[in-house]
């Protein structure tokens, strides 16, 4: 904010500042999601991090989880139950019910056991310690005696309890319970920030191209679709460059100018059109 007289001009923040000092544009006081406070300056996290600080990623967004690096990796393939950081599909551990291979980092079903199974891998029921094979798709468990009925659904479909099978979930949910919400949202897709769940899950909504992913709102971007860049939370065709500028003048004086311009910005505004309510926006 800058105030002159009876003049109250709110002048964006000059980097990428959610909110910045009065009479300092390009010093922060706050970051946007996917950035953290680091003096007066907001420095980007790593790729699909949602919280962080200095010291490096402390929460992630849907669909990754936090390494020890303090990073985010994408979430492991079943039957993974640890896998690769780089590599979703390429496994280092196994779910129960299956065996691992460290030739080829896979995991391989367990279908007889001597002195019979406790566990079955997915897609089977254990019958008298045996495992036999679910009849109906897309079953990650299911009833012994009728193995055409679904007691669980694998990720991506949920359990339809009026005929006890697996229906694929809406396109803009990754896992979910009910035909009408999320219980997190596809790639491409977010739940709006501030929004409650309703009974079947979040409502997620799809991110606004050039977004491919975006966190909290369509437009936030976390990456970008091919032939854009990612630069801070937006993504710009990929042939624009940066460049810094090193100002030959005091901060005291540059933020002067800049409030100068503002001003006479929103006076010619004004000028023009009286009634006119004035929105700035610096990207």
């Amino acid at each position: 904010m800058f105030i002159q007289g009876a003049n109250v001009v709110c002048a964006p923040c000059t980097t990428t500042c959610r909110t910045c000092a009065e009479g300092q544009p390009a010093a922060c006081l706050s970051c946007g999601a996917g950035f953290y406070l680091s003096g007066t300056s907001c420095v980007q996290c790593t790729f699909n991090c949602k919280t962080c600080s200095a010291t490096g990623c402390s929460a992630c967004v849907d669909g990754y989880f936090l390494t020890s690096a303090q990073t985010c990796s994408q979430n492991c393939q079943l039957p993974c139950s640890t896998c690769s950081t780089i590599n979703p599909a390429k496994c280092t551990n196994c779910i129960a019910g299956y065996s691992y291979n460290d030739v080829s980092n896979t995991c391989n079903k367990i279908l007889t056991c001597a002195g019979g199974c406790s566990v079955c891998p997915l897609g089977y029921t254990l019958n008298q310690g045996q495992c036999t094979a679910c009849t109906a798709s897309q079953c990650q468990s299911c009833n012994p005696t009728t193995p055409s009925q679904c007691y669980s659904c694998l990720p991506g479909f949920y359990l339809n309890p009026a005929n006890s099978q697996c229906t694929a979930c809406p396109s803009n949910c990754a896992t979910c319970l009910t035909g009408n919400g999320c219980l997190t949202c596809a790639t491409g897709y977010t739940a709006l920030a501030n929004t409650a769940a309703t009974p079947g899950g979040y409502q997620c909504v799809a991110c606004n191209s050039p977004c491919a992913t975006c966190i909290n709102t369509p437009d936030y971007c976390t990456s970008c679709v091919s032939g854009y860049q990612f630069f801070g939370w937006k993504c710009a065709q990929s042939f624009y460059f940066g460049f810094s500028v090193t100002l030959l003048t005091s901060l005291p004086t540059f933020n002067q100018n800049y409030y100068s311009f503002i001003l006479a910005l929103t006076g010619a505004i004004k000028a023009s059109d009286p009634d006119a309510v004035t929105i700035l926006s610096i990207t």
